[in-house]
Formats: C-alpha cells, structure tokens, sequence
C-alpha cells in the first residue's frame, strides 16, 4: 500500500483534470438530496403519463397512419420506406397504453392498426428496425389483448394483431437466404432482398432477433422463425476472435468483420441483450453458456472500469476512450446477470455525463472529459433511464429516483408544439424537428415504470399476472405457458388460476412484485400445501441473475464462475483492467514526445486477385499520397506543422485471413495522440477515396464519394519506444511544447521506390 500511494495522488490529480473528478463527484452526487415524498413522487409519475398522452394524442391527430410525428412543425413523417406509412409510432406504443394503464387508448389504437396496417407492399425497410419496433409491439400487444388474465384483454379481438406479425415474419425470411445465415440488414416486403443490397450488417442487426422471431415461433407453431434466428446468433457467434470478442460489421457472405472494434455500444449492444433474454425467456441454456463467455471477455478486454470504451476484437487493444450512449444500457444488462457491484459504479460514471450536459451526447470522450465534435445529439434516447429503473428494482436505492427527477427535468426542456423534439447539440439545446417512436414506447415507459416502482406498483409489469421480460424496443413478453418459460422444476410457469390455495396465490403474487427487481425471470416453485418440496433446480438456474432476491439462495458477490473466467482470460486477479492499471498509464503515454501509431487498413478489393505489378503499383500511388495528404492536412489544421510521417509501410495477412489483403501504416510522431489521430484519420479517409475513384474507373464502374465518409480505422496502437519505462519523462518533459522546426525528422523512412 505504501508503494502505491504515490500512483494513486497522482491519480486523483489526473482525474480531476480530464475526468471532471467522474470517480468523486458520483458518490457525492449519491449524496445529495435524494428524498422524495410519495406525493412528490406521485406527481412525477403523473406527469410522465401526462406527457405520454398528449404526445400520442398529438401523434394521431397531426400524424396517423405515418410513421412518426415531427413534433415542432405538428407533421407526419414515412420513415421506414414505405410511401403511405405503416404508423411505427403508433404500434410501438400499444404495449405502453397498457403499462399506464389506458385500456381505452390501447383498444381504439389495436383497431386501427388492424384496420388500416398491411406489409404486402413494396417497401425497403430495416430488418433491424422493423424487428424491434412493428413485429416486437404487434406480439406484444397480441399477448394482452388475447389474454383476458391481463385485465386488458378485448371482446372482439380475433388474433389478427397475430395474423399481421406472422405477414411480417415472412417478408423477413428471404434476408436470412446467406452463405453464413445471417441475415441481410434490409429486405423489401413485397419482393425480397433487392438486387444491389450491400452484403455489409451489425452484428446488432444480425443477432437481436430472437426474441421476437422465437415468441412468434412459440405463438404461430412454426419453427422457421426461431431456427434462422437462432443460426443467425450462431454464426456471429462463430465469427468471434480467439479473445471472445465480435466487431460491429460483418460481411454476411464472405464472414470477414468489416469493422473489427469491440465494444457493448453502437453495431453490437443488443447482441449480448438478447442471448441472456433467450436464455431468461425460453430457457435455452446455449445462448446462456454464449452469454457467459462473451460477458467474461468484455470485461475482461473492453472494460475500463468504470467506463467500456473499444478494443480491438482481435487483441484487446484499446482503440478510442469513446463512451457513446448506446452504452447506457449496459449497467442494466448487468442487473439482469446480477453483477450489481460493477452496474452501480457504471451507471455512477454514465449519469455523471447526463449531470454534466443534462443529456447525454452521442459520443463522449471519456479521456478529455468532454463530448466529441460532430457527436453532440440527445435523440431521445432511453438506455440510461432503462438502467436506472431496473437497477432501482434490483437495488431499492432511492437515489435512483432522484435520478429519474433529472432525467424529467431535462426532458421538460424538449417540449414542442406537439410533442419532444430531438437535441442537435447538448452544448448549445438546439432542437430538431423529430421524434423517434422510441420515446413513447421506451424513453417514457421506462421513466413512467421507474417512479411507479417506488409507489403501489401496480402496473401490469410489477403487478400482473405473470412476470415480464422487456425486449431492446421494451416491448414486454409474458413469462407463461406457450412461449416456452420454466420454473426451477423445468415445468411451465402456471397462471393464478391454476394455483388452488391462497397461500399459493399469495407466494406466487409476492414473487411476480419482485421478479423483475433484478430482471430474473426464473420463479420460485409455486406449489400446492400438501406438494412436498422436491426443488431440482437445473444447473444454471442455482446462480442465474437475481435469485437471492426471490429466496432460491444466498447473494452472490459476482456472478456464477465470472470471476474465474476473468482471471484465466487475462491472468490478473480481479479479471479486470481500472484506471489505475491501464488507462493512467494510457494517459501518460499520450503526452509523451515521441509515438508510433499503427494502422491497419482493409484492401481487399484492391490487391486481392491482382498480379504483383498491379498491387505494387496501387501501394505505390497509396504511399505516395498518404505523404501528400499528411502534408494537405497538417497545412489545413495544424499551421503547416507536419503531424506526422510514415516510418513503417507493408502488406500483411490478418489472423483472420491466409491472404495478403491488409495494409499496416506505422506513423510517427510527436504531437498529442488526439490530433494525431485525427490528422492521420483525415488523411487516410482521402487516400483511400482517391484509390477506390481510381479502381472504379479501372473495372468501368463509378465510386460514390459518399462512401469514403464511412471509412474506418478498424485498428490502431499508440505505441511509446520506451514502453520499458526506463526512460520515463517527467512531468515537466511531458508538458514541453514542442515547437521546434526542424522536419528533418518527418521526411519518410519509406518511399513509393521502396515498395516498387
């Protein structure tokens, strides 16, 4: 201890400076006025129905059947391809009629989705999208309006919110017609994939379906659904490093990752949501063993505690300090596996950010402490406010009501004419004329479910008659018989009707109020008074999620065998890199003299069945210009001063191929890790457009400039020679400004000759 005490001061002054003290102000923050009274309280959760009503109502009087509502201009808007509309907002919603209790709204918005909703059209639509938020709230809102248990069952209704999903069902099934089975990210309805579909999907899109293809399977009796769902998982999953980890794109014909960074944010967030959820929902133990594996290995490689940044996927790397907002849900994720300790500190440095700006912004540099340029957006999201409620659930903490008054607090101040208008930029609350459909059927629901757990629970999620698991869209599924749930026994969950004594009926009642306080979705054995308790509860039910919460054992300090995985993943105690360990000494490097930064750069398309001249004369022009580009940028942004040079230039092999397709760029230089980046990113991004205009024009094709501003850097390593740390600055050499004029250090170590 007294050897690290010097390490830590140096720390706490480190994060102060760049992390605005995120590892300080959270418990502070804790431990500011959090108490509300339950009048204070109901008032709050009034309000937020309030804001539901007249939003929808605002919806269908300016903008049904279209897709969305543009809240300041009081227009609909098509959004999902379609010319006429398939009323997204609408559908998305009905599940939430019902969680605020509307039944009248719920049955008067059921009968015009029947009435006027049809798929047979020809539209090209997002299988992601329409997945989470049509075929999602069709099921949904079938499961209650059929069944007269919820109290918000309807005379009249004839399945046909079923018939509808089952339409939809089938105009996805030609995306999954794949080499690998995963399945193309759009579809037209009408006529299948389209001619000239990009091959390129996110791991997200590819592997966040079974939930709803999987309760569609159980609902309709036919097992396609489920199967392509399940292989389409499979096969990312088979896709992933030997480290455990996946990337954000694939190509779902050839199998190679497309975009190899590894995070739990954009591209593959829901991925690892839904194998736990198949596994809490229809009790498929692979998808858990799934699970298990891929959260060890983010933990082990993504984490740096508390944040989760992106790592390569094949080494574990750090890439970028980048915590963008998808992120949020994590902490809840992990509520749900009852890894609470490490949901608290997460969500502790998250809710710091929205404290911050009062939203969170779409990217947020976590090692500047502020958010990144061009990533400044709040669109409503809802994945912080998704973590808050179910950690409250899993925690009783109050302090996590006091977070849901901010997050109204913040939202107040997106009130339009007719509804809540998108933030373009959280450092200027500039809005924007859009509303996702997400707001009504996650942003509110969870914040309406949030105050509402801290009062009666009376809503049919805390108090309904069977227990409920909210998809990625928080759509909610029923944990009963027909879609595949059990209990301990391995036998189907029984509804209240079909336990016979009172003391059963209350047990049962108690354990659905508190089930989804941690998101567990495995009850305790209802039984009879005179049925002997012979608990044989399956392997994995002794440990999954939060069953110390419901009795079933002991609270577990950590999940089931994580923290063995953690050690043997990485061989360090705890499993787990922190700031003290890695990102401090990240820091440090950063203000060092003298990097290398690598780049590894996909060219497939370029030098694969190519002869030698062709591919040497191709890296010829690319060396040549990734000179002239550094030289353009450094005269563009940073005063003439080169940033960087080329020190090291060669096509190699990857691990994941046998071929020489990737191009690694070793650059040097002596600015901050952040410009340089930035000056080479820009460079690079020119480069490989003036290539891909040139092979365009080489095959007589035409290449759209539009494409080179998704390029990506899918690898890159700040490396420091003296990574020994013998030659360690100090902290006055750290902070020299290097203004010395000398490019004799910046003429290239290899030129276009050398690779000819």
């Amino acid at each position: 201890r007294a050897v690290m005490a010097p390490a830590r001061a140096r720390l706490k002054r480190i994060l102060c400076v760049i992390g605005v003290c995120f590892f300080v102000a959270p418990r502070l923050a804790r431990g500011a006025s959090t108490s509300l009274s339950r009048s204070e309280i109901e008032a709050l959760r009034d309000e937020v129905k309030e804001m539901f009503t007249d939003t929808l109502e605002s919806y269908n009087v300016h903008a049904y059947p279209a897709d969305e509502l543009k809240p300041m201009s009081c227009e609909g808007v098509n959004t999902f391809g379609s010319e006429s509309g398939f009323a997204v907002t609408l559908i998305d919603a009905l599940d939430a009629m019902v969680v605020m209790g509307n039944k009248t709204a719920f049955e008067r918005g059921v009968r015009a989705v029947i009435d006027n909703t049809r798929f047979d059209v020809d539209a090209h639509v997002s299988l992601f999208e329409m997945n989470i938020r049509v075929l999602g709230g069709l099921l949904s809102a079938h499961l209650l309006a059929s069944d007269e248990a919820t109290g918000f069952g309807i005379e009249w209704y004839e399945d046909e919110l079923l018939e509808l999903a089952n339409d939809l069902g089938e105009a996805f099934l030609p995306a999954f017609e794949t080499k690998t089975g995963i399945p193309y990210g759009a579809v037209n309805l009408k006529y299948g994939v389209e001619v000239n579909e990009t091959t390129i999907t996110s791991t997200a899109a590819g592997g966040s379906l079974i939930l709803e293809f999987g309760t569609l399977s159980a609902l309709t009796g036919d097992p396609r659904f489920r199967r392509v769902a399940e292989a389409a998982l499979e096969a990312l999953w088979d896709h992933r490093s030997d480290i455990g980890l996946v990337g954000a794109h694939i190509d779902i014909e050839t199998g190679q990752w497309t975009q190899a960074e590894a995070s739990v944010g954009a591209g593959i967030d829901s991925f690892y949501e839904y194998m736990l959820k198949s596994y809490i929902l229809f009790g498929n133990e692979r998808h858990l063993e799934i699970f298990e594996e891929a959260y060890a290995a983010v933990e082990a490689h993504v984490r740096l505690a508390p944040w989760y940044v992106e790592a390569g996927m094949m080494t574990g790397q750090l890439i970028s300090s980048r915590y963008d907002s998808l992120m949020s849900f994590w902490p809840g994720l992990q509520a749900l596996y009852g890894d609470i300790e490490t949901a608290t500190t997460t969500h502790d440095a998250f809710f710091q950010v929205w404290k911050h700006y009062g939203f969170t912004p779409e990217g947020f540099d976590v090692r500047t402490g502020a958010a990144i340029p061009g990533q400044k957006p709040y669109p409503l999201r809802p994945e912080l406010i998704e973590s808050t409620y179910l950690l409250y659930k899993a925690t009783g903490d109050v302090t996590y009501i006091a977070c849901g008054r901010d997050f109204l607090a913040s939202l107040r101040l997106l009130k339009t004419n007719c509804g809540y208008a998108h933030m373009a930029d959280v450092s200027t609350q500039k809005l924007v004329d859009k509303m996702e459909s997400f707001f009504l059927s996650e942003t509110l629901k969870y914040l309406y479910l949030l105050f509402d757990a801290a009062l009666d629970r009376e809503n049919i999620v805390d108090g309904g008659p069977y227990p409920y698991l909210f998809t990625t869209e928080a759509h909610i599924l029923p944990l009963k018989p027909g879609i595949g749930a059990r209990d301990n026994r391995g036998r189907p969950f029984r509804t209240f009707s079909s336990i016979t004594t009172t003391a059963a009926k209350n047990t049962a009642a108690s354990l659905v109020r508190s089930i989804v306080r941690g998101g567990s979705m495995v009850m305790k054995n209802m039984r009879d008074d005179d049925e002997p308790d012979k608990r044989t509860p399956d392997k994995f039910c002794l440990y999954h999620s939060l069953l110390w919460q419901i009795g079933l054992k002991p609270a577990p300090e950590r999940p089931h065998n994580l923290t063995q995985r953690l050690e043997g993943l990485t061989g360090r105690p705890d499993g787990v890199r922190t700031f003290m360990s890695t990102v401090q000494e990240f820091f440090e490097r950063m203000k060092r003299p003298d990097h290398r930064l690598a780049v590894r750069l996909g060219l497939s398309s370029l030098v694969s069945h190519e002869e030698d001249v062709i591919v040497a004369s191709r890296l010829a022009v690319m060396l040549e210009r990734t000179h002239k580009y550094l030289r353009e940028v450094s005269d563009e942004y940073f005063d003439g001063r080169m940033c960087a040079s080329v020190q090291e230039f060669r096509l190699i092999a990857t691990s994941d191929t046998a071929t020489n397709d990737t191009v690694e760029i070793v650059f040097k230089t002596k600015t901050s890790y952040q410009k340089a980046s930035a000056c080479v990113g820009k460079a690079l991004i020119r480069v490989l457009g003036t290539l891909m205009h040139s092979y365009a024009y080489d095959i007589g094709s035409v290449y759209d400039c539009a494409v080179s501003q998704t390029t990506y850097i899918p690898y890159t390593d700040f490396e420091d020679p003296n990574a020994s740390g013998d030659n360690v600055e100090t902290d006055d050499e750290e902070e020299r400004d290097y203004d010395d004029d000398d490019d004799d250090e910046y003429e290239p170590v290899v030129t276009e000759d050398d690779v000819l």
